[in-house]
């Protein structure tokens, strides 16, 4: 298998499983199998970074391992502290950015307070991502989303209409990264075992017999040619095979839930729904063999159903091109999104409303909004959004500084100095 092939996976997600049976093998305690399974957590991360791998996520500790031997989990704790201090440093150095989810509150002040630490200095790093599962329960993790999320309903900051997939993946833990494409488990286990359970629903699973211990280059390798080699027949889902990976026996491919991507609120949405609908069906009937392609939609007479059915990419973008121009959306006009967060929804809404007045002044009916984005709070911040229309040929700059003006007026006013102001200009 060539390296090309494998740098197209983009998120593997790893169920470290066998620490114990090693060391028992070779008639060593619990505490050398783990200690062995770190040194290929470390090595199985170099892997995966020459690979082009850009997400690698580990289950190194689940919730319900404290149920384990009160000595095998101070032991554990002993590593983790070990390997906070020592390993990771080593990992970060290569442009690396960790992160951890899980209930940290379960932690040892000293062993959460390294976590944060690490986030802190690794993220601005880009060649991989790692996520450490610890103190980590996929239950847990939903029922806490659940929860959050009544809370916001019954708040009043969200509508119980507006509770949508998206919505719900940016409060769990993994909302700054994508779900798992590929999740291997270890030792001949054939169980998820609480993990990632949202996350997963679009992944293609690998169970390897190799305990965590001894697995390697070669096995990661062996995993990935296996999708080559034709093994899956069927492919449900968006995401795996979306990503550019070809199946050569794949013979039917699943398309759930279309509507999706036709309703998400974003003027590209339809191009968006047009490329990744074409591009999934084309992972059907690969190597000059005819597939077959199932397209789950309530929207059967939208326009671009039809044109994914009869592959119109002219039509599609003809279409395209004559809303946008009509409606004033690039390719014809610039656009920047004005962010504006606080952690008080009702003094947000104010200066929100402020703001577009004063931007209006000035740019007039090229300003939209304020209007909540599909998510509307992160954390204790609240978010508008105003959108600003500009022509193709207008200075950039004067732009520029006019927004400034605004932003420093506003900060100017006692009643508004909390808030913050951020742009995106020409989003992708």
């Amino acid at each position: 298998m060539s390296n090309d092939q494998t740098n197209r996976l983009r998120h593997l997600a790893i169920i470290m499983d066998g620490n114990r049976r090693w060391a028992r093998r070779r008639g060593l305690p619990a505490a050398a199998g783990h200690r062995k399974g770190a040194e290929t957590l470390e090595q199985v991360c170099r892997d995966a970074k020459d690979l082009g791998i850009k997400y690698l996520t580990l289950y190194a500790f689940s919730t319900e391992n404290w149920q384990r031997d009160a000595e095998e989990v101070a032991t554990l704790m002993g590593l983790l502290r070990e390997y906070l201090k020592n390993d990771l440093q080593e990992i970060q150095k290569n442009n690396v950015r960790i992160i951890f989810i899980g209930e940290r509150g379960m932690l040892d002040k000293d062993i959460a307070d390294s976590m944060q630490r690490i986030e802190n200095q690794t993220v601005a790093n880009t060649d991989l991502t790692l996520c450490l599962a610890v103190s980590y329960g996929a239950r847990q993790e939903i029922l806490n989303a659940v929860k959050r999320t009544a809370k916001l309903v019954r708040a009043g900051e969200i509508k119980l209409d507006e509770v949508d997939e998206h919505l719900f993946s940016n409060l769990l833990y993994t909302k700054d990264i994508p779900d798992p494409d590929l999740v291997v488990r270890t030792s001949g286990e054939r169980r998820i075992s609480n993990y990632l359970l949202w996350q997963v629903a679009y992944a293609e699973f690998y169970f390897s017999e190799v305990l965590w211990p001894d697995f390697n280059r070669a096995e990661l390798e062996k995993i990935i040619a296996d999708f080559e080699q034709g093994k899956t027949d069927i492919l449900i889902g968006t995401q795996m095979v979306s990503k550019g990976l070809d199946f050569d026996h794949v013979s039917i491919v699943g398309i759930l839930n279309a509507d999706t991507m036709l309703n998400y609120p974003d003027f590209r949405s339809y191009e968006r729904a047009f490329q990744l609908m074409a591009q999934v069906a084309g992972r059907a009937g690969r190597k000059n063999k005819r597939g077959r392609v199932v397209l789950q939609t309530k929207s059967i007479d939208h326009p671009i159903i039809h044109q994914v059915i009869g592959n119109n990419y002219e039509e599609m973008v003809d279409g395209q091109l004559a809303e946008r121009q009509m409606f004033h959306y690039p390719p014809y006009y610039r656009l920047v999104y004005v962010y504006l967060k606080n952690h008080n929804e009702a003094l947000l809404d104010q200066m929100a409303a402020v703001m577009a007045d004063k931007l209006r002044t000035v740019f007039g009916n090229r300003v939209l909004g304020p209007d909540k984005p599909p998510v509307a709070r992160i954390q204790t911040l609240f978010i508008k959004k105003i959108v600003l229309k500009i022509e193709q040929n207008a200075p950039m700059g004067r732009a520029r500084e006019l927004l400034l003006r605004i932003q420093r007026e506003m900060l100017a006013d006692e009643r508004y100095k909390s808030l913050i102001v951020y742009y995106d200009v020409d989003p992708m």
